[in-house]
């Protein structure tokens, strides 16, 4: 599991929601300015004067009979209790009860507010203000659910007297239902006049409908005096007739197309005679012809009766009679040798000129007819329409005479009464305490007490650049925690047999049972579970800053792992500032890591040993003038793989990674880097940016080490000094009776 998985979201974002919940760890700040609220609200509680409130009730209804004057299709639902409270609130309510006889009984003061000025606008507009501000009116929700549904309504008045606040409500209920009377009569009457008004209207527009209807007519007389369903049921007895004798021109015309195809063939001309006539012989009788001569002077007198003349039947008896006359004298001459079939053509051609006649005569009329309905048309549609509207304005006058009829029943109803109706169901009660309350004044300078001690902890938090808890070095840093070192107590007594140049911050030798030694002990745990198990040896400690404590550490280090069996060298690497030989006493050696990098001296020529067992030291030697150019060379790398082939764990001790560039060297040539740091107020953007150094050339970081302060410092970090590591470490106490026991490593 990643270190970052460990903790709390807002730990692992390290940005603005971090900033924001370390900021309330200053929570004393923001209690001294909830306090410092607190004491500015009860002092502007304290200088309030008290408010009284009365409180009334009314039920507001409108009468049945006033409900008809809303239309013919009834009142249905309104919600009129809204504008009744617009009502109460307004100046033309306020303004009358503001010189109302209830207030002469008003105190003195409240008397003297309604009589600032003498000008009458500015005195009404200032009363109205006065009330206004101290007046309540709403809906009341006890008595249905939904305030809408519910016809009462609350009023109430706040003043700093108890008895002006009951009268003042007295006042405003008197003066309300004053308007509503008056109001309703005077609704009830406008209403009136005005349907009388919509009814002279009505009428007025009836009457050019009238006349209009009137223009249409003499319009379509002037067309025809014939009406348009006559025309029109004989334009389409026209039509049918035309179908009529039109098919029969078309059976006269193939009878003679096939008369015509037989030629002069006596015997065909029989056969087909028979066939037409049905050997009947129509007109090689003269005896026959004479009867039908008859028959159709009969049919003509009948016609000359009944249709006229001109008639197309009529035209039709005249042609057929001319024929048989002209043609009777030639029939009775040649009666021997009459063509039977020729005849019978001689018929039917007359029949078809009689037809063709008819047939013209007719679509003449046809045409007449169908001009005469053309031009009707519109003026027909224009009367329909007409007679629509004529309908319609006769409904509307008479909704509006029955309306009109209401509304002055209404108005009589309404002349004592008014059409609505308010009712106190609760009288005004005495004022009763209601202001001011305390939360109230409270509540606002504690909140903002609170914000102000919020922005001061996030400005204080946003200055503050030290670590605030093991958390947050392990979030910002990305890396475990292998140990907390306490200060070194270099004044307490050293061990028994203790050579005296041994230098007093090896604790782990000097003062083998101290908390110290403990914590560098703890360190060299953490080392060998994570460096046994991947077979690592070479251990860079180095620091972002100096005075951080990475020499101590290195030192430390070192003689735990000796003492535990593990054949160790502490080598220094800090070519600048070396410390190794001062904390182990040596005198000033010629020879060190510079020597051997630099081809001057063998490996072997400059190891030393130490008062330790199993611990050997490679110091700086001469310090040489290009420690980088060395410490990049490839003799460096050469004398690392030949120390670990001799050693368990080779501590290399490089200076600071903020300081110079020489650790950011080591590191990529080490196995593992352990970075030391001490607690300060900004020691955070320090150690990481050191971290990001090595983070860029990829070291293996497998822990941290903090140095906490001097015991006087122990205000950094929220218990980051001795008090905090003594709480992951040893007691004192018992550490002083702790053993070590080696055997068990």
């Amino acid at each position: 599991m990643a270190i970052n998985d460990e903790l709390p979201s807002p730990i692992r974002a390290g940005g603005s929601a971090n900033l924001l919940l370390n900021s309330l760890r200053r929570w004393w700040i923001l209690v001294i300015g909830a306090v410092v609220g607190g004491v500015l609200g009860f002092f502007l509680y304290s200088t309030q004067a008290p408010t009284y409130q009365s409180s009334a009730q009314i039920n507001v209804t409108r009468k049945a009979s006033v409900q008809i004057l809303s239309g013919p299709g009834g009142y249905g639902f309104e919600d009129h209790l809204s504008g009744q409270i617009d009502t109460i609130r307004s100046d033309s309510v306020l303004v009358p009860a503001s010189r109302s006889p209830i207030l002469n009984d008003a105190s003195e003061a409240f008397r003297a507010k309604l009589q600032l000025e003498t000008n009458t606008a500015l005195r009404d507009q200032q009363v109205h203000t006065l009330l206004k501000a101290g007046l309540g009116v709403n809906r009341s929700r006890e008595l249905s659910g939904a305030a809408i549904n519910n016809s009462t309504i609350n009023l109430t008045f706040n003043d700093t007297n108890k008895k002006d606040a009951k009268l003042v409500l007295e006042a405003v209920i008197e003066s309300y239902v004053k308007l509503l009377k008056a109001r309703s009569q005077n609704t009830v009457a406008e209403r009136v006049e005005q349907l009388k008004s919509t009814l002279v209207s009505q009428k007025t527009a009836l009457d050019l409908k009238i006349k209009e209807r009137n223009d249409l007519e003499v319009e379509r007389q002037n067309i025809t005096p014939e009406s348009y369903e006559a025309i029109s049921a004989r334009w389409t007895k026209s039509k049918e007739e035309l179908f009529t004798l039109k098919t029969q021109l078309q059976e006269i015309d193939s009878t003679l197309e096939t008369i015509n195809k037989v030629g002069q063939n006596k015997a065909e001309r029989k056969r087909l005679f028979i066939v037409l006539t049905g050997a009947r012989g129509t007109y090689t009788d003269m005896s026959q012809a004479e009867t039908n001569l008859l028959i159709l002077e009969q049919r003509r007198k009948l016609l000359s009766e009944t249709v006229g003349k001109d008639h197309y039947q009529m035209k039709e008896v005249l042609s057929q009679i001319e024929f048989l006359k002209s043609d009777f004298g030639r029939n009775k001459e040649k009666e021997e040798d009459a063509d039977e079939l020729r005849q019978q053509e001689l018929y039917f051609q007359q029949k078809k000129l009689g037809l063709t006649k008819q047939i013209v005569a007719l679509e003449g009329r046809i045409s007449e007819d169908y001009n005469f309905i053309k031009g009707m048309l519109p003026i027909i549609n224009k009367l329909k329409q007409n007679e629509l509207d004529l309908a319609q304005f006769n409904t509307r006058i008479a909704e509006t005479n029955r309306e009109r009829d209401n509304a002055e029943a209404v108005a009589r109803a309404t002349n004592d009464s008014g059409g609505y109706t308010a009712d106190t169901l609760n009288k005004p009660t005495e004022g009763t305490k209601v202001g001011p309350v305390l939360m109230t004044w409270l509540s606002p300078p504690i909140f903002l007490g609170i914000m102000l001690g919020f922005v001061g902890a996030l400005l204080l938090e946003m200055q503050d650049k030290s670590f605030r808890s093991p958390e947050e070095i392990r979030a910002r840093l990305r890396a475990p925690i292998m140990g907390h070192i306490p200060p070194i107590r270099t004044k307490l007594a050293v061990d028994e047999g203790t050579p005296d140049n041994i230098d007093p911050t090896l604790v782990t030798i000097v003062r083998s049972k101290s908390t110290e030694a403990e914590a560098y002990r703890g360190v060299r745990t953490q080392v060998i579970q994570a460096t046994e198990i991947n077979g690592t040896k070479v251990l860079q400690v180095t620091s972002p800053s100096p005075g951080d404590g990475k020499s101590t550490l290195a030192a430390n280090l070192a003689i735990s792992l000796a003492q535990v069996g593990k054949k160790t060298i502490l080598i220094d690497c800090d070519f600048r500032k070396p410390r190794v030989h001062k904390i182990f006493k040596l005198d000033k050696p010629k020879l060190g890591l510079a020597s051997v990098t630099s081809g001057e001296a063998e490996l072997v020529e400059a190891i030393y040993s130490s008062a330790v067992p199993n611990l050997d030291l490679l110091p700086c030697g001469e310090r040489p003038a290009n420690p980088a150019e060395l410490l990049s060379s490839t003799r460096f790398q050469e004398v690392l793989n030949d120390l670990k082939a001799m050693y368990d764990y080779v501590i290399i001790d490089t200076p600071p990674l903020l300081a110079v560039s020489d650790p950011r060297v080591v590191a990529q040539r080490a196995d593992a880097v352990i970075m030391v740091f001490k607690i300060s107020k900004k020691v955070r953007p320090l150690a990481e940016r050191a971290k990001e150094f090595l983070d860029d050339i990829g070291a293996n970081v497998i822990g941290l080490a903090i140095n906490s302060t001097d015991l006087e410092d122990e205000r950094y970090g929220y218990g980051y000094g001795y008090a905090y590591s003594k709480k992951y470490g040893y007691e004192y106490s018992y550490a002083e009776a702790y053993e070590d026991d080696q055997s068990k490593f």
